[in-house]
Parts: structure tokens; C-alpha cells; sequence
């Protein structure tokens, strides 16, 4: 008899981060898949400067450095590129343009920090890592 295949769910750091937070929340967005027509200004800007990384990164492994102005310009170009008017800013007093100076300032800081980026390989950006979140197989 053939063991029957388990199809195991695939969890990202988001989705465990925002379990942590609120199992509600999580049960709500995951498992329900009830989607909201708005973004949080704080979710946009973290995919913003992500994708920015993302790219230093993959670039990296093509051994082309970008020089901190071409990430920077890069940066503003996705957010532009990606602004929308259903992203909500609960801070009355704060405008996008904050959000994207805060943006740049984080790509500036890890840039200063890690770059020439060779202290590590990068094998991959992005990559599907499967284990088990219990002893038995049963959850992962």
C-alpha cells in the first residue's frame, strides 16, 4: 500500500508574522480569503523597499553592483509606478512623500552597511524553503 500524499501548506514570514500577531487576522486573510481594497501606506512601503533589496540582490549574483543612486532611483521608480489611491495613511499628519523618504532612508542604511554585498554568496532571492512545523510531519 502506497503512503497517500500530503499536500503540506506553504506559509510565508508574512503569514506567520501576522498569526503571531492576531490568529484572527491570519484565519481571516489565509484561510477565509477575505481581501480588502485597501493597503496600509506601512505594507507598500515594506514591498517597496523589498523589491529594491530584491533587485541589489539578484543583481549581485549577475555580479553587477548597483551604486546606492541607481537602487534609489530605482526605488522611487517602483513607487511611483505603484502608488495608488486606496492606500490609506492613518498618520493625518503624514504625506506619501514621508513614507518614501523613510523608504530610501532604509535602502541608504542597509546599502552603507553591506555593501560591496560579498560577505556572503547569494544563491537565490525568493526561494521556497519546506519543513515541518511539528515532530510528526502533520503541520507544515
Amino acid at each position: 500500500m502506497r503512503k497517500e500524499e500530503v499536500t503540506m501548506p506553504i506559509y510565508s514570514h508574512s503569514q506567520l508574522s501576522m498569526y503571531e500577531e492576531c490568529p484572527l487576522k491570519y484565519k481571516l486573510c489565509y484561510r477565509d480569503k477575505i481581501k480588502r481594497d485597501i493597503e496600509g501606506v506601512e505594507a507598500f512601503l515594506g514591498t517597496m523597499v523589498h523589491e529594491t533589496l530584491k533587485k541589489c540582490y539578484n543583481d549581485i549574483r549577475l555580479t553587477k553592483l548597483n551604486a546606492l543612486s541607481d537602487l534609489l532611483s530605482y526605488h522611487d521608480t517602483l513607487w511611483q509606478q505603484n502608488w495608488h489611491d486606496s492606500i490609506v495613511i492613518t498618520k493625518k499628519d503624514l504625506k506619501p512623500g514621508h513614507y518614501q523618504a523613510l523608504g530610501k532612508k532604509m535602502i541608504e542604511a542597509y546599502y552603507q552597511r553591506y555593501a560591496p554585498f560579498d560577505s556572503d554568496m547569494t544563491i537565490g532571492t525568493e526561494m521556497r524553503l519546506l519543513f515541518s512545523l511539528d515532530d510528526d510531519d502533520k503541520i507544515g
